[in-house]
């Protein structure tokens, strides 16, 4: 791993109210997490090539999903945003080649994963992932495709 320190480097855990859990008080940083949101969506979609983002503030707002963000703190008031990981249940159809049939089933998905470039590699994702796969409380069968070239 490559941080500048561990202690630097903090998750963030928003739920639809866009408020990050632990800084419910600060004013300043809720008036600006909908735009850091929004532009860290647009920043994933354009790096999948995607026509438009998955992830956005009105989208969280509208929804049960969480966003978990990793930031790093450049000074004690300032920080860089590094990435983010949205999760949430979405009814999906599993389909069983056995018996050639579908089960519409309720599933708990990673919906959105994006690490900055320049952060890529590094060990950012992986810390990422482990600390919402620790934050959430339901038993899981994760199966992780080769990383993307």
């Amino acid at each position: 791993m490559e941080f500048n320190s561990l202690t630097n480097i903090e998750v963030l855990k928003i739920d639809n109210t866009l408020t990050a859990m632990g800084y419910e008080n600060n004013v300043d940083l809720r008036n600006k997490m909908g735009w850091m949101i929004d532009e860290m969506g647009k920043v994933s979609a354009m790096a999948q090539e995607l026509r438009s983002p998955i992830t956005s503030a009105e989208m969280l707002i509208n929804s049960d999903n969480i966003l978990y963000m990793i930031i790093e703190h450049n000074t004690s008031e300032h920080f860089v945003v590094v990435g983010i990981l949205m999760t949430g249940w979405k009814k999906l159809c599993l389909y069983n080649k056995a018996v050639g049939s579908c089960k519409e089933t309720m599933v708990y998905c990673l919906m959105d994963f994006y690490i900055h470039e320049s952060r890529q590699f590094k060990g950012y994702g992986k810390y990422l992932i482990d600390y919402m796969l620790k934050n959430i409380n339901i038993h899981l069968y994760v199966s992780i495709d080769a990383r993307t070239t």
